[in-house]
């Protein structure tokens, strides 16, 4: 194998992490002035309150992906490292691999987003807050919210995940998975996979941010709907309540909420319940329009794979999993002075014959997986071929010899 092939993909790999963060940062920051956007009543109320929640997950997710993707980079540069360490011949007059720094961390702190839940509790609302009030008297909350301000958050979630190093960055990690289909080190044989639950974990992510922004934009459309409806509604029981009580009624519409200027003494015939019936009329029509409009919550987290955190955290954790571990009894079977290393995908240990080239005269213990709940083992003969109980080259299958309960294992006839 070509220690390069690791090296490479590290820096790469840590290049596509540190570059997804510098875009998340950036647009982070450009969601300020976004606060309260969703509104603080009925639907919008209940809108933003699942906004908030989805984007707090995606956040979260987000900066486990760009630490997983730091600390793998680490995985695969120590890799490089151990095997061109490996292949150095003492007195060949080639200078020995320098060991190399590990890479600072991918994930920094950024500004954290503002909350979609908030505002005046007024929508579409009048100057001395009587309609709305009035209408809430009868059970009819009409929903708030700033559409300008929604709009400007969907965009911000749109340019994320379609930016250059951010929407193509699933591309990016298959890219880096395909460099390893063909590397044979057991102890990495699952580097592509891990490397494609990135990828997975970027699409994931990436088609949460896509919702949001749609979600946005849906969100604006039910609310500029809503007091388009309304406008009329509201007009027509001003109207009628200026008639009722003798006074004039100023109109105005502003960022597109209807003002009605009623003023005292409207309020004061409100109080005394002189127009009590005519608001609640206008109640019942406002509760059907509200009904038509069909706001909707942000449902986006109820798509994401069940195991993605604990698959990113899995992979976060494994950089510190390879530096940090102990080094375990050497089993019965490995002769003694065999070298020990940790598997450099961190789901093992491998023993291995001091001298030996590639994969000659090694063992590997492996960590339990879905296949292997107690985890396995797998032997490689004197050229490097894995075999099966019967002393022979077999198939992976064959070579991945399943561990029991107990821990213990069957060994190939001869070893």
């Amino acid at each position: 194998m070509d220690p390069l092939v690791y090296s490479s993909a590290a820096a790469s790999l840590n290049s596509y992490a540190c570059t997804f963060q510098k875009i998340f940062a950036d647009q982070m920051a450009a969601l300020r002035g976004t606060d309260a956007m969703g509104g603080n009543v009925g639907a919008s109320k209940d809108w933003a309150t699942s906004c908030d929640k989805t984007v707090t997950e995606a956040t979260t997710l987000t900066q486990s992906l760009i630490e997983a993707m730091g600390n793998y980079a680490n995985v695969l540069q120590a890799s490089g490292y151990n095997y061109a360490l490996a292949d150095h011949e003492e007195g060949s007059g080639r200078a020995a691999p320098v060991e190399p720094t590990q890479f600072p961390p991918a994930w920094a702190s950024c500004v954290v987003p503002p909350p979609s839940a908030g505002g005046p509790g007024s929508g579409l609302f009048d100057d001395v807050g009587f309609a709305v009030s009035a209408l809430e008297n009868f059970g009819v909350s009409i929903p708030d919210g700033e559409p300008d301000k929604l709009q400007n958050a969907a965009d911000v979630w749109s340019r994320f995940a379609s930016a250059d190093g951010a929407g193509n960055l699933p591309a990016l990690l298959e890219g880096l998975a395909n460099d390893f289909e063909t590397e044979t080190a057991p102890d990495l044989e699952y580097v592509d996979e891990d490397i494609r639950e990135m990828k997975s974990s970027a699409e994931s992510i990436l088609g949460l941010y896509a919702e949001i922004a749609q979600s946005c934009r849906d969100h604006k459309a039910a609310i500029d709907s809503l007091r388009e409806k309304l406008k009329e509604l509201l007009r027509e029981l001003a109207e009628e309540i200026a008639l009722e009580i003798a006074t004039s009624v100023a109109f105005s519409i502003v960022a597109g909420a209807l003002t009605a200027g009623f003023g005292a003494a409207a309020v004061a015939a409100a109080k005394a319940g002189k127009i009590a019936l005519k608001v609640k009329n206008y109640a019942s029509r406002v509760g059907t329009v509200l009904a038509g409009i069909g706001f909707k919550v942000l449902k986006a987290l109820e798509k994401l794979p069940v195991n993605i955190r604990s698959v990113l955290q899995r992979l976060r954790e494994l950089g510190k999993k390879i530096i940090g571990a102990g080094t375990p009894k050497r089993p019965n079977h490995v002769p003694e002075g065999w070298e020990v290393r940790r598997a450099d995908n961190g789901k093992g240990w491998v023993w291995q014959k001091p001298g030996s080239k590639g994969n000659a005269n090694m063992f590997r213990d492996a960590e339990p997986t879905a296949q292997y709940p107690n985890g396995y083992v797998r032997f490689y003969n004197e050229h490097g071929q894995p075999i099966g109980l019967d002393g022979k080259p077999g198939s992976k299958a064959a070579t991945h010899i399943p561990k029991n309960p107990d821990g213990s294992f069957p060994t190939p006839q001869g070893w």
